[in-house]
């Protein structure tokens, strides 16, 4: 897993203090790329600074909620400007790009920030303060629980802790969900790291350590409710047990069967304790069509923080007479 700090100069002893904080909170093993801007950032910068800023430029627009494409210009207070980047970095037609004007004396509003997987995730309370606002161009930050960013204040220690803390949970749970999608999308049943690592560029070592939360809860269903009558509507009362210490909330619970025998698709939502008192009943209305049995499916959501398993339909049999 690769983070890209983003600092001023003067906020070398910032720097620091998160790339220590990341380790603590995210990953003991995080690849930590410090790239420095000068506080009087300007056009005859070095190359080396030039990157860094076309970098954070294109971390702070993959966490955005925007329409169109725009660049930032770093003003002094004597006229001079630059396109942050050394350049022109926009798509199309340059006349059809929104220019936000971000003055020197304001860097501090928008640094330090940080970088994990290709987007910010840590910038300054009051960096939406430190750009010229543009007629007609509206944009904003997506919220950390919208994998966006987390806006922290900077001037003190405790702050930064806690929203590095909420990332590293944040970012394990952002893992989990994409890898259900992944298991789902290749129909295996058991979590693939190494292809996992690859397709997201995260150290194996990292899914390894977190992999508990993949499988952390086991939710088990069957029928309780005896024998069903061919042809006949009747109700069917399915048992689900959490077969774990692990709490889980607001679970979607999905049941199918063979067409005509239920109505439409059972999806209700349920929280499950841990232990012995994690068991929940929910009832529905079938037809059976044959006999001796009539199968139906049950498939638990997806759910983006718990380690709800199996990410597979589970067969169930409903005896017929």
């Amino acid at each position: 897993m690769k983070a890209q700090i983003f600092y001023l100069k003067s906020q070398e002893h910032l720097c620091r203090d998160i790339e220590s904080l990341l380790r603590r909170y995210v990953y003991q093993g995080i690849e930590v790329e410090r790239r420095r801007i000068t506080d009087k950032y300007h056009t005859k910068s070095d190359r080396t600074e030039h990157e860094n800023a076309s970098a954070y430029l294109t971390a702070l627009k993959a966490s955005m909620i925007r329409v169109d494409d725009f660049t930032i210009i770093v003003a002094d207070d004597k006229g001079n400007w630059c396109y942050m980047g050394g350049g022109y970095s926009g798509y199309g037609d340059v006349s059809r790009t929104n220019f936000i004007k971000l003055f020197q004396n304001k860097m501090a509003s928008a640094f330090p920030a940080v970088a994990v997987m290709d987007r910010l995730i840590l910038a300054p309370q009051g960096i939406h303060e430190a750009f010229d606002k543009v007629r007609g161009f509206s944009w904003f930050l997506r919220p950390l629980d919208l994998n966006g960013v987390s806006l922290v204040d900077f001037r003190d220690a405790e702050p930064i802790r806690e929203a590095i803390r909420q990332v590293g949970l944040r970012l394990k749970a952002e893992v989990i969900k994409l890898n259900k999608r992944h298991m789902l999308i290749r129909k295996i049943p058991n979590p693939d790291l190494s292809d996992l690592s690859e397709l997201l560029k995260i150290d194996k070592e990292y899914l390894e350590e977190i992999q508990l939360g993949f499988s952390k809860a086991v939710l088990v269903p069957k029928v309780v409710s005896g024998p069903a009558p061919l042809e006949k509507e009747s109700i069917v009362i399915l048992e689900i047990q959490n077969q774990s210490a692990n709490p889980l909330e607001r679970v979607q619970v999905l049941v199918r069967g063979p067409s005509g025998v239920l109505v439409g698709t059972v999806a209700p939502s349920l929280d499950f304790p841990g232990g012995n008192e994690g068991t929940r009943r929910i009832q529905f209305s079938v037809t059976p069509k044959t006999a001796p049995y009539c199968p139906l499916e049950v498939q638990f959501g997806l759910s983006e923080t718990d380690g709800t398993d199996p990410a597979f339909p589970i067969p169930v049999v409903l005896d017929v007479y």
